[in-house]
């Protein structure tokens, strides 16, 4: 059976992305040094963290994306899912993987009790209330210390936490934790795909769209708002699990409202009601982290406030470029090649494709910071010469109906006659 064209690149897109993912990432330190693109031990650690906000992010756009609503107190269901984990396997004894659940559940509880008192709340009446959550997390886990060992927080490094012997001789501490944050990744990425394309997540939508038409046509309202807060603490809690695994460590400074904050900022910087977004706005935030790490800052409260400097610019850019976040980016980028010549697509897409080239070429030169700006700088010209044509030619067009419609000879602007149809079937043809 012959593969269509599309089919073929996203089986080639996926088998490259599991090979990046799977091998690349966690073993390309052990190769040559005469490769680009080599990955040590910190990018192993950063990738394992980017999959627990994937989770977060997950869980959150479920909540805010498909069910519409906010919250701001994220932070305390990953709390409450770390400290679980972290007291079972710290002062009980027990394995990571038995701990999941214990994680899930008590998260998912206290998801329950918020959300129903919330469903009188709504908008920025509910942000505020979440956020007072968030705010009252670290300070109960430091009042009761005898079970969260308070201000001295919780280690959780041991036999417990460790690769299975099986496999312990073959893969670093850190190469373990992070094919576990990847794997958790995976599973409740295909959890969250199957909620939302079932009928709770339609349920969800409905709700989101309009609570009175919801309940006319049957849907019990409070309950599916309680079901949504309790999924997204669900998996709020699984990722404050994964994070004690990886980093090895919690503290009540670990989970504060910044990072809640933060947290909604993900998804919109990603894109709102879409599980790529959430993938996108994980992994996007945390390489703000890296490049705010590479910047020559040095130690103080200068250092501490630039990453939050840079995501209130991302998110600037990203809003007023990219109202749809960059999931929605994406899918108006592929209607656009939709109607395109095959000669105007190959362009498009071969931009892109040689300036990350490029992009990767000059950093692995220059190296550094450095590198990765001027790799970018290099990416975006390259993309921008090899698009201008197509860019001058749909403002040409555009310009030219605009001008019809002021003539009068066409229909106003943004109307399509028939004669314009034509001409895109015909362009398509060609």
């Amino acid at each position: 059976m012959r593969l269509s064209s599309p089919l073929l690149l996203r089986i080639l897109g996926f088998a490259f992305l599991a090979f990046f993912l799977i091998y690349w990432l966690p073993f390309s330190h052990a190769l040559p040094d005469g490769l680009p693109m080599r990955f040590g031990t910190y990018r192993t650690i950063q990738a394992s963290i980017a999959c627990v906000w994937v989770l977060v992010a997950l869980g959150l756009n479920i909540l805010t994306g498909y069910n519409g609503q906010i919250s701001l107190g994220h932070t305390a269901f990953v709390a409450t899912g770390g400290y679980t984990a972290a007291i079972l396997m710290a002062d009980h004894g027990w394995p990571f993987w038995a701990v999941l659940i214990p994680a899930a559940v008590v998260s998912g509880a206290l998801g329950l009790a918020v959300g129903i008192p919330a469903l009188r709340l709504s908008g920025p009446y509910l942000a505020m209330a979440t956020m007072a959550l968030a705010l009252a997390a670290p300070q109960v886990l430091k009042k009761y210390d005898g079970l969260t060992h308070g201000t001295q927080g919780i280690s959780v490094r041991g036999d417990w936490s460790t690769a299975p012997g099986f496999i312990g001789d073959m893969v670093t501490q850190d190469q373990w934790s992070y094919f576990v944050a990847l794997f958790l990744a995976v599973v409740m990425t295909l959890i969250a795909w199957n909620v939302i394309r079932g009928r709770v997540g339609r349920a969800f939508v409905a709700i989101r769209d309009s609570e009175v038409a919801a309940a006319s046509m049957g849907i019990n309202v409070p309950r599916y708002k309680t079901i949504a807060f309790a999924i997204s603490a669900i998996f709020a809690g699984i990722a404050g699990a994964a994070y004690v695994q990886i980093v090895g460590y919690i503290a009540p400074e670990s989970f504060n409202v910044l990072r809640s904050i933060n947290f909604l900022t993900t998804i919109v910087v990603g894109g709102l009601a879409s599980i790529l977004g959430s993938i996108l706005g994980a992994i996007s935030f945390k390489m703000v982290d890296d490049i705010s790490d590479f910047l020559p800052l040095g130690e103080g409260p200068m250092a501490e406030q630039v990453p939050w400097a840079l995501y209130g610019g991302l998110l600037i850019v990203v809003v007023t470029i990219m109202p749809y976040g960059m999931a929605g980016a994406i899918r108006r980028f592929q209607m656009w090649l939709a109607f395109r010549k095959p000669s105007e697509r190959r362009v498009a897409l071969g931009g892109p494709a040689l300036g990350i080239v490029a992009a990767i070429a000059v950093s692995e030169l220059a190296g550094g910071s450095l590198g990765i700006i001027v790799g970018l700088v290099v990416a975006l010209a390259i993309t921008y010469s090899l698009w201008l044509p197509a860019l001058v030619r749909g403002a040409t067009r555009g310009y030219g109906r605009w001008v019809g419609a002021l003539r009068g000879s066409r229909g106003p602007p943004g109307f399509v006659t028939s004669e314009d149809a034509s001409d895109e079937r015909s362009d398509a043809e060609r």
